[in-house]
């Protein structure tokens, strides 16, 4: 299988929602009612995207996309940049891969991505959060990603438990 990874443009908004809505509702069942995943709606995903990446001119934030052979998109990692953050000045938001696409080395690619670019705007520190209850966060953990913290989050009605995983040196993450 042949997969791009290329910088998101605004022209991919449509299938980012699409790829995060349906990421969501496969990655949290049984973890989020499947009232509030069935009412997950792609509109507003793109309109929250577009604000984020490309409306919003103070933002640092970015997103890579993986691309299939057909150029559809099939995953997405997104990223950011926290100076005030001493410890773990990079901070990756997001990474959602489209169920029939995970567990063949996109997410590692897209975490790479991000990487590389946190390291040329010399960011050398990495933190995420994750849901406790969600199994794909032992890829963190594969990658030598600690956990370092936790908190509760409400996600609709149900108060999720989540994670912090951190590098202190992203030259340590383990691709």
């Amino acid at each position: 299988m042949k997969l791009k990874i290329r910088k998101a443009l605004i022209s991919d908004i449509k299938q980012i929602a699409r790829v995060h809505v349906d990421s969501w509702r496969t990655a949290y069942k049984g973890i989020m009612s499947d009232e509030y995943l069935d009412n997950l709606s792609c509109d507003n995903r793109e309109r929250n995207w577009k604000k984020r990446l490309f409306e919003n001119k103070e933002s640092t934030e970015f997103m890579y996309v993986a691309e299939n052979e057909e150029e559809k998109i099939v995953g997405f990692a997104s990223a950011d940049i926290d100076k005030e953050d001493k410890q773990y000045q990079g901070t990756l938001y997001t990474l959602y891969i489209l169920e029939p696409y995970q567990r063949i080395g996109i997410g590692k690619e897209l975490v790479k991505s991000v990487v590389k670019k946190l390291k040329e705007n010399g960011i050398n520190s990495l933190k995420l959060w994750a849901f406790e209850d969600n199994p794909s966060r032992k890829f963190y953990e594969k990658f030598g990603g600690k956990i370092m913290g936790k908190k509760v989050s409400k996600v609709g009605y149900v108060q999720l438990n989540e994670l912090l995983y951190g590098w202190k040196d992203i030259n340590d993450i383990r691709f």
